[in-house]
């Protein structure tokens, strides 16, 4: 199921919204995007709405075969951040604001209304991309969405 807008595909909501289904969404559009683009992992950023902690996407160490580069939470002794070595950048959304990529999909969308907090999430995901946006999102938001634009 593929919701779409005025601009085009962006939205692909996962079922039950089980972490499995939501993972397997994600490398789809992932090997879509590369597939339809001949876009390379470096130029893709894949960025979770959930926290490091309660992200499954984030403690997953490839997606598709593709090693990712994750934060690990914890910092050196000179205050820069730790993370793995990898060829796609997965990270959350707040971490990320500043920062841009060519090809940007939002993943583990999944919350109940569009409250302040929720809104200035979404911007900042959604001005993560350069070029291209995909949005991985639980069929709740995408009609709480839906309803909210139309």
């Amino acid at each position: 199921m593929v919701g779409t807008t005025r601009a085009g595909h962006f939205a692909h909501p996962f079922l039950d919204g089980t972490c499995e289904d939501t993972l397997q969404n994600i490398a789809r559009i992932f090997i879509t995007c590369r597939a339809q683009s001949d876009i390379t992992p470096a130029q893709m950023v894949v960025l979770s709405a959930k926290g490091l902690r309660t992200s499954a996407l984030l403690q997953e160490r490839t997606l598709a075969g593709v090693t990712l580069k994750r934060f690990m939470g914890t910092f050196d002794g000179s205050g820069s951040a730790v993370g793995t070595e990898g060829d796609l950048v997965a990270d959350t959304i707040a971490r990320f604001k500043g920062r841009s990529a060519p090809v940007a999909i939002l993943a583990e969308l999944d919350f109940s209304t569009l409250d302040n907090h929720t809104r200035r999430l979404l911007f900042t995901g959604i001005t993560r991309a350069l070029w291209r946006l995909e949005c991985v999102m639980s069929a709740a938001v995408e009609k709480l969405l839906m309803d909210t634009l139309t």
